[in-house]
């Protein structure tokens, strides 16, 4: 009896390791690092990857390092990869297709893409009873109308 209930946990876990041994990754990823020309890694860089037969979107920001990693991806393709961040230019790489199990590097360089604006100049005119100094607080202007339109107690 004792040699049967130390057997019965062997047997049992014989039966269901190879069913967990089975199951493994059914998605793919992208990684890789958004750097601009000069080299430099971008923090907070934007990267979207849509997997262009479903519509599926993934998305996530570089870290401190200019890494991204987009996991749990469809498996198959093509995806499009969109990098944008303010100041410069967005990039885009299409075609790709992703294998099982595989985690696909896609660095991207973003271009400077900031342009100097000229002179802004804010003028006011005829500063009268809406701009005045003797107004120190919020107003509204409440017609006749509204006034008997509003609910009262009485």
């Amino acid at each position: 009896m004792r040699s049967l209930r130390l057997l019965l946990p062997a047997v049992l876990l014989g039966l269901l390791a190879p069913s967990t041994l089975a199951q493994g990754n059914t998605t793919a990823g992208l990684t890789g690092v958004v750097t601009d020309e000069a080299g430099e890694t971008l923090i907070g860089a934007n990267v979207v990857a849509v997997h262009e037969p479903s519509g599926t979107r993934s998305g996530g920001i570089t870290r401190v390092d200019g890494r991204y990693d987009l996991r749990g991806l469809r498996v198959g393709g093509p995806y499009t990869v969109t990098v944008s961040y303010i100041g410069f230019r967005t990039e885009t790489v299409t075609g790709l297709t992703l294998n099982l199990g595989q985690i696909e590097t896609v660095d991207v360089v973003l271009a400077d893409d900031s342009a100097e604006i000229g002179e802004v100049v804010v003028t006011a005119e005829g500063a009268g009873a809406v701009i005045a100094a003797s107004r120190t607080g919020n107003a509204t202007n409440v017609s006749e109308q509204e006034i008997e339109a509003l609910p009262t107690i009485n």
